[in-house]
């Protein structure tokens, strides 16, 4: 085992190597079961004021109280009655040290320089000693007998020190000496219908699906959002069974209600729980990205609670005698173990597109451009667009803006619409007719990776399974690819000079149509998110005004598909349903929140007789 220390994060700060002999065991070590201590903030510390503590997965611990003499060890056997999974540096130059499960001991030198060790008491402090009914209320409860820990936390500044295990969330207020247990909050009673509600909250069976819903909490990481945990779901009786991955925010947990949960689009097939705890987690300060791995990929993706946020990317470590050996951050950046390349920090490539990918992929389609790398290994993707075709030039523009090269977005513009042209006459209507058909595409975009679309869409291949969350993901990166054309028609100086189109034979502001296409899209995003609640009376409108339209559904999509697919015609079927007027009152409750949210400029709910 080895540190190069530094301070900062310039190697040529680099002050001292040491490499420290660790215990023997019959098990791997991880960075799990090292942990350094020193009176104040590492990354300050003199190698003289660092202590080090060990552990074997058998519990053998070996520590150093001065990491500048390391030839000077001792050793103790801990008792934690199974395999050693943390090792945490703690307040008072101790640590605490945990097994699987979940029992913690406080470990710390005594006078004599030898290490000495007690248990942390479940259950203690002011509320020990009331009853179980009575504490309950307060988020005191006793552990399961079988409780698996799978994580272990230290907030530094807070003073706290928390615990994930398969059933609660734990804290103990850490003194220099002494400790109590301050929270043992119900994971499993408070979080199992968020996180099931999230994912298949829009199917319209989901009253009855909801108890065969399987949850297992993996991780759990601090950032400035509050607690983030990692956790995984799955219902036995989808067909193939599917593990989805999901990000809890925990602002407050037993005090603040406010949980955030964001499912990311990682997935895997479900094997056994105990594959599911290979996947661990990440998350860099200040807490807005998170990043998943396994030993074949690392994953990034959004915790759901900042703003913007980068695109959802995967880094697989496939070749041969690759994969990731461990996580963790350094500086606030992202760092992992590969076992070919070593330390590998994970930083933004400004070339990498701000548009959801599966959106990247469609238009680079349509350009007869579509890429066969992965976005991290290859900048640009639009060399090849026909420059007769102003339509896709423009798309060209928009996808070099998405990838942060403004400049260039700018001067394809120029030379397309230049701007002496003013917006009027001929050329004036052209640009109208190109805007409005690129976002026309981008509402009414066809999901190309989605394998039920391949016999619609030729040519274009699968790219995650069958499940539920899919078309809401579609139209919720339907509508981060119109909010980046409009940021796009803003930056390169097209908005203001957008006239009019028509619009169902009569003039319209183009602008006016581009809200449109916004609150359509919020509205599909409402009714789809609505499709549990009311799934009977929602199924009953979208076949009806698919009937009405004469559309036709493949035998691979279901009609919420092809009605979910196409955002621009939601005019018809919001009216549809109020041809049934003795059920108005009932549909009327469906449609309520659609327009809660999105203020219609002109979708007009249709007057009565």
């Amino acid at each position: 085992m080895g540190w190069f220390l530094r301070h900062g994060l310039v190697p040529e700060t680099l002050c001292v190597c040491k490499e420290l002999q660790l215990a023997p065991s019959e098990y791997d070590y991880t960075a799990d079961l090292v942990a350094l201590s020193s009176p104040g903030p590492l990354e300050t510390a003199s190698v003289q004021s660092i202590s080090v503590l060990t552990v074997a997965p058998e519990g053998r611990a070996r520590s150093w109280a001065s990491l500048a003499h390391e030839g000077n060890y001792t050793e103790a056997e801990l008792d934690l009655g199974d395999l050693c999974n943390f090792v945490v540096a703690v307040r008072g130059g101790s640590f605490v040290v945990s097994s699987c499960g979940n029992h913690l001991l406080r470990v710390s030198w005594d006078s004599s320089g030898r290490l000495a060790s007690r248990a942390l008491q479940h259950g203690q402090g002011m509320l020990s000693g009331i009853g179980r009914r009575v504490s309950s209320l307060f988020g005191m409860l006793a552990p399961p007998t079988n409780d698996t820990l799978h994580s272990l936390v230290w907030a530094r500044e807070a003073g706290c020190l928390y615990s994930l295990t398969s059933s609660s969330v734990c804290r103990w207020e850490v003194g220099e000496t002494s400790e109590q247990q301050t929270l043992s909050w119900d994971a499993r009673r408070s979080l199992h219908q968020s996180i099931a509600d999230a994912i298949w909250g829009s199917e319209s069976n989901y009253e009855e699906m909801k108890e065969g819903v399987n949850v297992s909490y993996l991780d759990m990481k601090l950032s400035q959002s509050g607690l983030v945990m990692l956790a995984a779901a799955w219902h036995s009786l989808d067909t193939p069974c599917i593990a989805y991955f999901c990000l809890v925010t925990l602002q407050d947990p037993g005090v603040s209600d406010h949980i955030t949960v964001e499912v990311t689009k990682h997935t895997a097939p479900f094997q056994t729980e105990e594959a599911l705890q290979t996947t661990r987690l990440v998350v860099p300060s200040p807490g807005a990205t998170a990043f998943l791995y396994t030993q074949e990929l690392v994953f990034a993706c959004s915790t759901g609670t900042g703003r913007g946020g980068p695109p959802d990317e995967k880094i697989a470590f496939s070749a041969s005698g690759d994969g990731v050996r461990g996580g963790g951050c350094c500086g606030d950046l992202p760092i992992f173990f590969s076992q070919n390349s070593g330390l590998v920090a994970v930083v933004a490539r400004q070339t990498v597109s701000i548009l959801p990918e599966t959106m990247e992929d469609s238009l680079c389609s349509s350009l007869a451009a579509a890429p066969e790398a992965s976005m991290m290994e290859t900048p640009t993707r639009v060399e090849a667009v026909a420059h007769e075709d102003k339509t896709k030039m423009l798309k060209a523009a928009f996808l070099q803006f998405c990838r942060h090269d403004l400049m260039g977005a700018q001067a394809l513009v120029d030379e397309l619409f230049p701007a002496e042209g003013g917006g009027e006459g001929e050329e004036g209507a052209e640009l109208d007719e190109v805007v409005t058909r690129i976002d026309l595409d981008l509402v009414d975009d066809y999901p190309a990776s989605d394998p039920r679309w391949a016999e619609s869409v030729p040519e274009e291949s699968g790219g995650f399974p069958l499940t539920s969350l899919i078309i809401l993901h579609q139209l919720e990166d339907k509508m981060k690819a119109h909010v980046c054309f409009m940021d796009f028609l803003l930056q390169v100086g097209l908005l203001e000079r957008l006239g009019q189109v028509t619009v169902r034979g009569g003039p319209m502001a183009t602008r006016l149509l581009l809200c449109e296409h916004a609150e359509k899209l919020q509205a599909a995003v409402v009714l789809k998110t609505q499709h549990g609640k009311h799934g009977e009376l929602v199924n009953a409108a979208v076949t009806a005004a698919l009937r009405r339209s004469g559309a036709v559904v493949p035998p691979s999509l279901t009609p919420a598909d092809v009605f979910f697919r196409e955002v621009r015609r939601k005019r018809r079927p919001i009216r549809t349903p109020l041809d049934h007027w003795e059920r108005v009152r009932q549909i009327s409750l469906v449609f309520e929140c659609v327009y809660g949210v999105a203020g219609f400029s002109s979708l007009t709910w249709p007057e009565a007789g």
